[in-house]
């Protein structure tokens, strides 16, 4: 099963990224032959998108994890930085590019779960 999680902040761990690791833990320790796509934006501390195979690594095999690794992509989509709350480089998503658009299709989901409509607000929905 191909799972894609629209989320405007993802690298910015609060309680709904949490939430969103807890989902991909859970489908990707599960389901040897699942994968995971995250469509957000570049708010906050890229390098906290690699936070969920550390919650992974406590209740995995080593290598599990990094098979986990292999089967989940992000796409980080156009956005504008809003003025407000600077200190978590908080952006809005714009509306989907070509490139995102083929991204997504490529990665053929079956299931899309939107978190909080925005980014793009689906202006190309109908076509994936």
């Amino acid at each position: 099963m191909r799972i894609l999680i629209q989320t405007a902040c993802y690298c910015i761990l609060d309680g709904v990224s949490e939430t969103i690791r807890k989902i991909e833990v859970h489908v990707l320790s599960t389901s040897p032959n699942s994968e995971v796509c995250i469509l957000t934006t570049k708010s906050g501390d890229l390098n906290n998108a690699g936070v969920v195979f550390e919650s992974m690594a406590w209740s995995m095999d080593p290598s599990l994890v990094e098979g986990a690794r292999r089967r989940r992509r992000i796409i980080y989509v156009n956005a504008l930085k809003l003025p407000i709350m600077e200190m978590y480089e908080y952006r809005i998503g714009l509306r989907l590019c070509g490139r995102d658009l083929e991204l997504i299709q490529g990665f053929r989901p079956d299931v899309i779960h939107t978190t909080v409509p925005g980014e793009g607000n689906w202006a190309g929905g109908p076509r994936l």
